[in-house]
C-alpha cells in the first residue's frame, strides 16, 4: 500500500503571490475579512447609507446629479462641539450636506447644497479635502474658493483673500452726536482740553496722526492691517484738542470684530501703530478717535503677522496647534491657534529640492511628513521655530489620496511601484520607508499608470482594514478594482475588494470612514452615464454613497416602472449577490522530481448553521478548473437527516424541521466542523484549490490527503545498469 500524507491543519493565510508563495497562503482572498479568531470570514458587501423605500418617485431633472453623476468626493464629520453629523458629498460640481444617517421617501429633502458650479475632478487631480479644525471644517480643492463649515446652514470663505479696506477721516462731521466730554462746534468735535480727551496738541502747533484698522473672524484670527489714513490739523493756542470722527469699513462674512489701530502724534513720537479700540461686531460704520496718546500702550501687529493666501491650496493639516496648507512647491502655516492668519514669514519653499511639487502633507507625532512627487520630507519644530530634512530623496507618491495614517502602523501609501510604510517613533531619526506590497505586487501591475492620481485609500478602525481602490489598466470610468490589509492578525495579511468577481458594483471614485469608523464609498453610478436615457424597465444600481458591511448583496437597485410628467417611479430590490472567494496558492509539494495524487481536501471550517459554498480545483498550473457539488457547513453526522440544526435559509424539503430566522429562532454555538471534499487527481505536478459562494463561510484551515510516485531517472548510469550496452 503506497503511503498517504497529510498537510495537517495549514492555517488559511492572506495573498501572496510571490514565485514560492509559503504553506498556507492563498492566491485570491475575495471580499473577505481576516477573523479576530483565526481564519478568513467570507462576509463582505454593501449597503445603501440612504436607505431608500420599496417604491418612490423622483423628478428625472434631478436624476442626472444625484443617482448617474459620479461622486468626486465624500466625507463624514461631527464637530468637537456638537453630536450632529454631517456627511458631505460632491457630485457634477454640486458640493451638499445630510444630517445624520437617513433613510425614507424623498432623498431631496435631506439634502442641504453648499455650492454648486464647482471645479470638477480631473483624474489627475486631487480633489476636494476635509480638513477637521475643532468646531470648523475646512473644505479645499486648489481651485474654488475654500470654504469655512461650521454647522447647519452655517459656511462661508475661509481665511482673508481680499485685502482690508481702508478706514476714512471725516474733517467736516455736523451729524454724528456724541456725550460730554465730546462736543460738537461747528463743523467738528473738540474736547476741552481739561477733560484730558482728545489728541493732538492744544498749544498752537501742528498735530499729525495716522490710523489703520483690521478684521477678527470667527476663528480669532486677525486680517492683514489696512492701508493707512492720515489727517493732520492746527489747533487753536490754548484751547481744544481734536476728536476726529471717521467710517470705518465692515468686514467679510465671518467677521465678527473689527480693531482699530492708531499713532499717537507723530510730530511727537514718531510713526508707531498701538491697539486704540475693538468693536465686537460688524454693522456699524462710525467711529470716534478720542483717547489720548497716555491712553496708547499695545503694539500693533507688524505687517508680517497676517497676510492675504489665495484659493491655490490643495492639502492640509493640522500640526502643532497650527492649521498647515500645502500647494506646489510651497507649504504656508497659520499662527498657532488662529487657523486664518498666516504670517508673511510662515512658509517653506520646496522649489529648489530635488523630489517634485509637493503631494500630501500628514501629521505624524511629533513631526509634519510631507510628501513628494519622488521624495519624503519632515517639517521639525526646533527651540527657534521649524526645520525641515529629507526621509528619502528617492521615494514619494502622486497618489495623493493614497496617503493614510494608521495606529500603530504609521503611514501608508501607494505610488507607481507599489505600498509603502513609514513607521517609526517620536524621534524623527528613526522613520524609515519600507515596501509591504511585495506579496500582492502582481495584482498591483494591473493598475492604470496615467490614472494613480485617482487612487482613494482609507483606514477603518472598525474593521481594522486599511482599503485602497484604484482604476485597473481597462478602466477609464472610476476606480473599480481594491486591495485591502487586514491588521487584526499579529502579522497582516492581504486581501482583494471589488472588481475581480463584481465589476459594476465596485465603481468608488471616493472613499472615507463614518464618525464611527466605518467604510464610507462613494460611488460611480451607471445609469448611462454620461448620457443618461431612464427608460421604463432599466434596473440600475442606486444611491451615491455606500457603506461596508456584512450583507448578502450589493447595496440597493431601483428599476424605472414609469415615468409621467418628468416624474420617475421606481422599485427598489436588493443588487446581486456577492460572490466571495478564498482560493489557494499552488501546492508543488516540496518535490518537482515526484508526482503527486491528491485524494481529498479537508476544511475545517467554522460552523454558523447550514451554508453551502463550491469547491474547485486545478492542477499543473492549467486554468481548467474541476468541481464538486455543493456540500453544506454543518455536522456531517446529521446533515440531511432529522436532527440537523436549524439553518440560514430554505430548510431541505424533504426534510421537517424549521428554518432558521434572525433574533427568532434558537440556533446552536458556533463550532469548528470538518467539511471533506474527494477530488482524486490522478498524478500531477502542481494542486491548488478555492471555495466560492455568495453565502458567508468561514474558512479556518485546511488539510489535503495525497501521496507521492517517485518517478524514475532517466539517464545513462540506468541503462548501463540494467545491462543495456552503449
Amino acid at each position: 500500500m503506497k503511503p498517504q500524507y497529510k498537510q495537517r491543519m495549514i492555517p488559511a493565510s492572506g495573498v501572496n503571490d510571490i514565485l514560492v508563495p509559503p504553506l498556507g497562503a492563498a492566491e485570491n482572498v475575495v471580499n473577505c475579512r481576516y477573523d479576530d479568531r483565526g481564519g478568513w470570514h467570507a462576509n463582505m458587501g454593501t449597503e445603501s447609507w440612504w436607505q431608500f423605500p420599496a417604491s418612490f418617485t423622483f423628478p428625472s431633472a434631478s436624476m442626472d446629479i444625484y443617482f448617474d453623476t459620479p461622486v468626486d468626493s465624500c466625507f463624514q464629520w461631527k464637530p468637537s462641539n456638537s453630536n450632529t453629523i454631517y456627511t458631505f458629498v460632491e457630485q457634477g460640481g454640486r458640493l451638499y450636506y445630510m444630517l445624520g444617517n437617513k433613510g425614507g421617501t424623498n432623498y431631496l429633502s435631506d439634502i442641504t447644497v453648499i455650492q454648486d458650479g464647482r471645479h470638477i475632478r480631473k483624474a489627475s487631480e486631487i480633489g476636494t479635502q476635509y480638513i477637521h479644525l475643532g468646531k470648523h471644517l475646512l473644505i479645499i480643492n486648489g481651485r474654488d474658493k475654500a470654504i469655512l463649515f461650521s454647522g447647519d446652514k452655517v459656511w462661508r470663505d475661509f481665511g482673508f483673500i481680499q485685502s482690508t479696506s481702508q478706514p476714512h477721516v471725516n474733517t467736516n462731521n455736523t451729524t454724528y452726536n456724541q456725550a460730554s466730554p465730546l462736543q460738537l462746534t461747528g463743523t467738528s468735535i473738540w474736547n476741552n482740553s481739561t477733560s484730558a480727551l482728545g489728541l493732538g496738541t492744544a498749544d498752537g502747533k501742528v498735530s499729525q496722526y495716522a490710523w489703520r484698522v483690521s478684521y477678527i473672524s470667527s476663528t480669532g484670527s486677525e486680517s492683514p492691517l489696512s492701508p493707512i489714513e492720515e489727517l493732520s490739523w492746527t489747533s487753536a493756542d490754548g484751547t481744544f484738542l481734536y476728536s476726529p470722527t471717521m467710517e470705518i469699513p465692515r468686514g467679510p462674512e465671518g467677521t465678527v470684530a473689527r480693531r482699530i489701530y492708531r499713532t499717537k502724534n507723530i510730530a511727537v513720537s514718531g510713526e508707531l501703530y498701538y491697539f486704540e479700540k475693538q468693536i465686537n461686531e460688524n454693522s456699524s460704520t462710525w467711529y470716534v478717535s478720542y483717547l489720548p496718546d497716555s491712553f496708547l500702550v499695545q503694539p500693533a501687529p507688524t505687517a508680517f503677522d497676517s497676510s492675504v493666501i489665495d484659493t491655490s491650496y490643495k492639502w492640509g493639516d493640522v500640526w502643532d496647534g497650527r492649521l498647515w496648507l500645502a500647494k506646489d512647491n510651497q507649504i504656508i502655516y497659520s499662527e498657532q491657534g488662529l487657523f486664518e492668519q498666516f504670517g508673511t514669514a510662515n512658509f517653506f519653499d520646496f522649489s529648489n529640492l530635488q523630489g517634485g511639487s509637493v503631494t500630501q502633507i500628514v501629521a505624524f507625532y511629533s513631526n509634519l511628513i510631507v510628501f513628494r512627487e519622488n521624495a519624503v520630507n519632515i517639517i521639525l519644530k526646533t527651540d527657534s521655530g521649524y526645520t525641515m530634512s529629507t526621509i528619502n530623496s528617492s521615494i514619494g507618491t502622486k497618489a495623493s489620496n493614497s496617503v493614510v495614517s494608521v495606529p500603530n502602523l504609521g503611514i501608508v501609501f501607494m505610488n507607481d511601484s507599489g505600498i509603502w510604510q513609514l513607521s517609526g517613533g517620536l524621534n524623527a531619526d528613526t522613520l524609515a520607508i519600507q515596501k509591504i506590497s511585495e506579496m500582492i505586487d502582481e495584482e498591483l501591475k494591473h493598475r492604470n499608470s496615467t490614472q494613480i492620481h485617482r487612487t482613494v485609500a482609507a483606514y477603518s478602525s472598525q474593521e481594522e482594514i486599511v482599503w485602497w481602490h484604484w482604476a485597473d489598466q481597462a478602466n477609464a470610468v472610476g476606480n473599480n478594482r481594491g486591495v485591502m490589509l487586514n491588521l487584526i492578525p499579529s502579522k497582516p495579511q492581504w486581501s482583494y475588494f471589488g472588481a475581480i468577481v463584481e465589476d459594476k458594483w465596485t465603481y468608488y471614485n471616493a472613499l472615507t470612514t463614518t464618525v464611527d469608523g466605518y467604510f464610507l464609498m462613494g460611488t460611480v453610478p451607471q445609469w448611462n452615464y454620461p448620457n443618461p436615457s431612464y427608460v421604463s424597465g432599466t434596473t440600475k444600481q442606486l444611491g451615491p454613497l455606500q457603506v461596508l458591511s456584512s450583507k448578502a448583496t450589493w447595496g440597493q437597485q431601483a428599476t424605472i416602472v414609469s415615468s409621467v410628467e418628468d416624474t420617475l417611479t421606481m422599485t427598489v430590490t436588493d443588487g446581486d449577490e456577492v460572490n466571495r472567494i478564498w482560493e489557494s496558492a499552488w501546492f508543488n509539494f516540496n518535490d518537482e522530481s515526484a508526482k503527486h495524487r491528491v485524494y481529498s481536501v479537508e476544511l475545517q471550517i467554522m460552523s454558523k448553521g447550514d451554508t453551502t459554498f463550491d469547491f474547485y480545483y486545478q492542477k499543473d498550473y492549467s486554468y481548467v478548473t474541476s468541481n464538486t457539488t455543493a456540500q453544506k457547513q454543518a455536522k456531517p453526522e446529521t446533515v440531511f437527516t432529522k436532527n440537523e440544526n436549524s439553518v440560514f435559509g430554505a430548510a431541505d424539503p424533504t426534510i421537517t424541521k424549521v428554518t432558521h430566522i434572525v433574533n427568532t429562532s434558537v440556533i446552536t454555538d458556533e463550532n469548528l466542523i470538518h467539511v471533506r471534499y474527494d477530488v482524486n487527481t490522478g498524478l500531477m505536478n502542481q494542486f491548488k484549490f478555492g471555495l466560492k459562494g455568495t453565502s458567508p463561510f468561514h474558512l479556518v484551515s485546511y488539510n489535503i490527503l495525497f501521496d507521492t510516485v517517485e518517478m524514475p531517472v532517466l539517464n545513462q548510469s540506468t541503462r548501463l545498469q540494467r545491462g543495456q550496452s552503449r
